[in-house]
C-alpha cells in the first residue's frame, strides 16, 4: 500500500531538567517524593491545594488529586528503584488534553553530605499536539 503522507508519532517534544541538592540521605529523599502533597506547589493543581495530592511509592500507583466530588489522575508510577529512581507516566496539567506522552523522572544519587536529585520531564507528541508552539 502506497501512501503520500506519513504520521510522525513523536516528532515534537521538549525536556526540562533541574538538579537540586539535599543534605538528606537517598532513602529520605526517596520517601519524600511519595509525600507529594507536602512539596508540590498548590499553584500547579486543579484544586489550588497541594494537600489534595497523593502518590504511593509502588508500581502502578496513581499520582492523583481528589477534592470535593472531583478527581484527576496526574500520572502513574512506571518505575521504582528504591533510593535511586522514581518514574511516572504523566501528561501534566494542560498537556493532558493534548494527548501527548509525558515522563517525569526523579534520579537520586548519594553524594558526600547528602543526595543529588535530578528531576527531568520529557514530553513528546505528534505535530497535531503543537508542542513546538508552547
Amino acid at each position: 500500500m502506497n501512501s503520500a503522507t506519513t504520521d510522525h508519532v513523536f516528532d515534537a517534544g521538549w525536556t526540562r531538567t533541574s538538579v537540586p541538592a539535599s543534605a538528606a540521605p537517598p532513602a529520605a529523599v526517596y520517601q519524600a517524593i511519595g509525600q507529594i502533597g507536602r512539596w508540590w506547589s498548590g499553584e500547579h493543581t486543579y484544586s489550588g491545594d497541594a494537600t489534595n495530592l497523593s502518590f504511593a511509592l509502588q508500581a502502578g500507583a496513581c499520582f492523583c488529586e481528589r477534592w470535593q466530588d472531583n478527581a484527576v489522575e496526574h500520572g502513574r508510577a512506571i518505575l521504582l528503584m528504591r533510593d535511586q529512581v522514581v518514574r511516572l507516566s504523566a501528561a501534566l496539567g494542560p498537556l493532558q488534553n493534548k494527548a501527548v506522552n509525558g515522563v517525569l523522572t526523579f534520579l537520586l544519587k548519594a553524594e558526600e553530605g547528602g543526595t543529588s536529585l535530578t528531576v527531568g520531564y520529557r514530553v513528546n507528541g505528534s505535530s497535531v499536539s503543537a508542542l513546538d508552539k508552547d
